[in-house]
């Protein structure tokens, strides 16, 4: 029975599946087009960084790299940002210690389902500028209203359903909102601005901005943004 035992714990292994998960925390609102050519990608000067371009790697490939520089700016695929990719490690376990071994590790048999579920995800690099980096600009929003103030409502779109968060704004100024969960915003237009044709831009990471020029009485604007193909900025790998 010992000998048994004892041959159990030689080939005993545990097959681990790891999940990892790319990140885009900070979206970098940068021009690619404008940013100087480098050698793995563009440069940044905003950042003072290289975003490296994959838009032509693998979603493993990426995962890889990030784990491999640990501090990175990247311009990635949208298909592969929050989706998951499983790889499996199988971990080896020798007794050498007769039946005390055997028994720790039937124990770790076990209990290993139970503590891989609890895990909390870990980051296993994270992407963090040299230098302070400048901080986007904070939209702001006149809630002041009355029976004179003019306001510009409407739904934001990709691909015929509702997108909230997307970021609409005055062009060549601050002032702006978001989209809410079902897609609508109300842009509060400030008095000063009442009597001048304006441009409203709606911006969301990853896609193109779309800018509508409205007249003195166009209060309704649907947009209707599509997919940029990318989506730049500082990338993490979440493994869990």
């Amino acid at each position: 029975m010992r000998f048994l035992l004892f041959m159990f714990v030689l080939s005993f292994a545990i097959l681990v599946t790891m999940k990892y998960r790319i990140e885009i925390p900070e979206p970098c609102h940068e021009d690619w087009d404008k940013m100087a050519p480098q050698d793995k990608g563009r440069h940044c000067a905003v950042c003072d960084k290289v975003v490296v371009d994959f838009s032509k790697a693998s979603k493993r490939d990426i995962i890889n790299y990030i784990k491999k520089e640990g501090k990175i700016c990247g311009r990635i695929p949208r298909q592969y940002i929050g989706t998951d990719l499983e790889e499996e490690k199988i971990r080896k376990s020798f007794g050498l210690n007769g039946m005390v071994a055997t028994m720790v590790n039937l124990l770790a048999l076990t209990t290993i389902s139970t503590a891989v579920a609890q895990e909390k995800p870990k980051v296993e690099s994270v992407c963090q500028d040299t230098k302070t980096s400048t901080p986007l600009p904070t939209l702001v929003q006149n809630e002041t209203k009355n029976e004179n103030t003019r306001v510009i409502k409407g739904k934001a779109y990709e691909g015929g359903l509702e997108l909230p968060g997307v970021s609409i704004i005055i062009k060549g100024t601050y002032i702006g909102t978001q989209s809410n969960l079902a897609g609508e915003y109300e842009l509060v237009i400030p008095e000063k601005y009442n009597n001048k044709r304006l441009t409203i831009v709606a911006s969301f990471v990853g896609m193109n901005d779309v800018k509508v020029r409205v007249g003195k009485t166009k209060d309704n604007v649907d947009f209707h943004l599509e997919s940029s193909g990318e989506a730049l900025g500082g990338a993490i790998v979440i493994g869990y």
